[in-house]
């Protein structure tokens, strides 16, 4: 398999302005005083006292990879910070065979280009903790919308290229978000010192703010946190009924209408990580009807590639799914389709539906 770049993420223009001046580069021993570490760094300097032994014994066996001298003559690192750190830590011990350190200058290019091969560099070169990935993919997700915002395009969703550049699938990215928009401070500062872990902290994150307080203090008196101490803490699931209302409707259209403004049962269920809502609606009869949301993303033609999947742009779709009671057994005299008693992804049009409604004589 291909090494993965950065540059992979970029549509052939936006390639083509990241690469602009910056296939240039040249090796050179840099001062160590004049070695800034990098203000976008967001990685803890774990074991290095390890490294710098390791570093002592066989040398420094990667160069440090810098950004050009800034006004005030420092190289800020774009890549190698722990090495940084431990051959810092053998100068300022007294080994002088470290005062000056191999560092490859690149060429001067976008910022935020810059920082996401920082972060890239970082997930490749360490093991990180959750508690880093979860500080990746947000600072990825700011510095893609940044870059958007400066006219760049990109392949594929925002999620789709953390996870590439992270190492994790799309489906953890989103959940690390979640973690890092919806879980209180103290966890995280748990999740931070590693005593938990990720799927405990997305379970935490999926409470209520009072609940969350609550599993915190449980969590400080125990020492310990399982997923069955914030399972207790969710609200029972129970479906909300949809309020029947009499409604006497006059003709088809009245009855179509009512179906096609679904939106406004309100939500029955939800699935983020797929990008689906559920409305249900229970007729009189003991029938339901249930109406599946989801985001058609689609083809879109495009000169320089032809057709492709466009992730950016889609259009809201949904599916009609008509379940029956149990003795039941409704055939529409178009198609003489015998309907289902269970949910199932065989849909149905609004007219069954009508059919259906004026048929049984629903009045909601």
């Amino acid at each position: 398999m291909a090494k993965f770049s950065v540059n992979d993420i970029l549509s052939p223009l936006s390639k083509r302005d990241a690469l602009k001046n910056t296939s240039y580069f040249e090796i050179q021993n840099i001062p160590i005083e004049k070695i800034l570490p990098s203000d976008k760094n967001i990685y803890e300097a774990r074991d290095i006292d390890e490294l710098a032994a390791n570093i002592e014994e066989m040398g420094l066996l990667h160069n440090l990879v810098v950004k050009p001298e800034n006004q005030n003559g420092y190289f800020e690192i774009i890549s190698g910070e722990r090495r940084y750190r431990a051959c810092e830590l053998l100068y300022e011990n007294g080994n002088k065979n470290f005062g000056y350190l191999p560092c490859k200058i690149e060429a001067a290019g976008s910022a935020l280009i810059d920082e996401l091969k920082l972060i890239y560099a970082n997930a490749t070169a360490r093991e990180l903790t959750d508690y880093e990935k979860m500080r990746q993919a947000k600072r990825i997700k700011d510095l893609l919308c940044e870059l958007k915002a400066d006219g760049y395009e990109f392949k594929g969703r925002m999620s789709e290229i953390a996870a590439k550049i992270i190492g994790v699938s799309p489906a953890q990215v989103k959940r690390l978000n979640k973690i890092d928009k919806s879980l209180s401070d103290d966890f995280k500062q748990e999740l931070r010192a590693e005593n938990i872990g990720t799927t405990a902290a997305y379970e935490v994150a999926n409470l209520p703010e009072t609940k969350q307080k609550e599993a915190f203090d449980d969590y400080r008196k125990k020492g310990s946190l399982s997923l069955n101490d914030v399972k207790t803490k969710k609200e029972p699931e129970t479906p909300p009924k949809s309020e029947k209302k009499t409604l006497n409707f006059k003709n088809k259209t009245e009855r179509e209408e009512f179906i096609k403004n679904y939106t406004a049962w309100g939500v029955w269920r939800s699935v983020p990580e797929l990008e689906l809502s559920f409305y249900r609606y229970d007729f009189a009869n003991g029938a339901v009807l249930i109406v599946t949301e989801y985001k058609d993303y689609g083809y879109i033609y495009n000169s320089s590639s032809n057709w492709r999947n466009n992730r950016q742009d889609f259009k809201t779709n949904h599916r009609y799914c008509l379940i029956l009671s149990g003795d039941d057994n409704y055939i529409d005299d178009k198609y003489s389709t015998n309907y289902h008693k269970t949910y199932t992804l065989e849909g149905c049009g609004v007219s069954i539906v009508v059919d259906y409604m004026t048929k049984n004589k629903l009045i909601l």
